[in-house]
């Protein structure tokens, strides 16, 4: 009996995180470093969720697939321990939310690893039409201050990690809302 409440597989786990996605209001996503081939691969779950969700929707829909969006949370992609400069192609200075929408950009290439990408980058930018980005520096430069970064106080942190921890704060208080569907705010009932 044991064994039965505490196993599990990723069919059971990729349900779970559908419902979680469908009925929250936002949906936050944290990563490491910069949006690449391997961070597209760690998201493609979503796309693969947003698929079946799709498959299994369609018939109360119709086909027009954009009409899903409704039901897709806010995305905001953190990127924790960025170091990029960000700039444009030219060398202009851009802002995350630019850095991520030219990351969602369908990339050139005709083989399966490209395709595959540009599929969740599709996905990404169609089913999550409200979207965003913040970026984050590593919280120190010192490395035997990162291995004990759970003892480590708030002035012992960079400053620049402080203020974007704050703004991530601010960003998150000042865009959740109670999740609404079909124009309705959704209850417990």
């Amino acid at each position: 009996m044991k064994e039965l409440l505490t196993s599990r597989n990723s069919t059971q786990d990729s349900r779970i995180f559908a419902l979680a996605l469908l009925i929250s209001s936002s949906f936050i996503y944290n990563s490491r470093g910069v949006i690449d081939g391997s961070a597209l691969d760690d998201l493609s779950l979503v796309a693969n969720l947003t698929e079946l969700i799709h498959v299994k929707s369609a018939s109360s829909l119709g086909d027009d697939a954009s009409s899903l969006s409704q039901f897709f949370p806010s995305f905001l992609w953190v990127l924790r321990d960025f170091t990029l400069r960000l700039e444009d192609e030219h060398g202009k200075r851009m802002n995350a939310s630019q850095y991520l929408e030219n990351c969602l950009k369908p990339q050139p290439g005709f083989d399966e690893s490209a395709a595959a990408k540009n599929k969740v980058r599709h996905y990404i930018s169609q089913y999550f039409p409200e979207r965003d980005c913040l970026t984050m520096v590593r919280p120190a430069e010192d490395e035997a201050l990162l291995k004990n970064l759970s003892n480590m106080t708030r002035s012992e942190m960079r400053p620049a990690f402080v203020k974007q921890v704050e703004n991530l704060l601010d960003k998150v208080r000042t865009t959740i809302r109670p999740k609404q569907m079909m124009g309705k705010t959704l209850n417990g009932e």
